[in-house]
C-alpha cells in the first residue's frame, strides 16, 4: 500500500523496473518495408503505435513499398497503353490504401500538429461598444 504525503528525494531518485514499449518491425518484412517502419516509428515515437495498430502499420509499409514499385514501373517509357492503364489502376488502388491507413494511424503532420485557436470576428454589438 502506498504511503500518503510527499515522497523523499531518495524515493524519487530510484529507478523502478519499467518495461518500455517498443514497436519492433516483424522479421518477415522486407528490408524496404522495415525501413519505412523504422522511419514512421522513430519519427512519431514507439508509444504512438500501440500493439493493436501494428497490423495496420504493417499494411501501411506494404502499401508504401508497392506504390513505390508501381511508380518506378510507370516511369518506364516502353509500356504499352494497356499495361500502363493496368499499372495506373493498381497505383491508384495502393495509393488510396496508403493514404487511408496513414490517416487511420494518424501519421500525417496535420494529426500531430497543434491546431491554432479559432479567431472569430467581433459581433456587431461588440464593435459598436468599442467605437463609443
Amino acid at each position: 500500500m502506498k504511503q500518503r504525503g510527499r515522497q523523499s528525494s531518495a524515493a524519487l531518485s530510484t529507478v523502478t523496473n519499467t518495461v518500455l514499449w517498443e514497436a519492433k518491425a516483424p522479421d518477415y518484412l522486407s528490408a524496404e518495408q522495415k525501413e519505412v517502419w523504422q522511419t514512421c516509428v522513430h519519427r512519431l515515437g514507439h508509444d504512438w503505435f500501440p500493439a493493436e495498430v501494428l497490423p495496420l502499420l504493417e499494411q501501411y509499409t506494404t502499401a508504401v513499398v508497392i506504390t513505390r514499385s508501381l511508380t518506378r514501373q510507370l516511369n518506364n517509357t516502353d509500356l504499352s497503353p494497356g499495361e500502363r492503364r493496368k499499372i495506373e489502376g493498381a497505383w491508384h488502388t495502393y495509393t488510396h490504401m496508403m493514404l487511408t491507413l496513414a490517416v487511420k494511424l494518424r501519421i500525417p503532420t496535420q494529426s500531430i500538429r497543434k491546431q491554432k485557436p479559432k479567431v472569430y470576428a467581433k459581433r456587431p454589438w461588440e464593435a459598436e461598444a468599442e467605437s463609443d
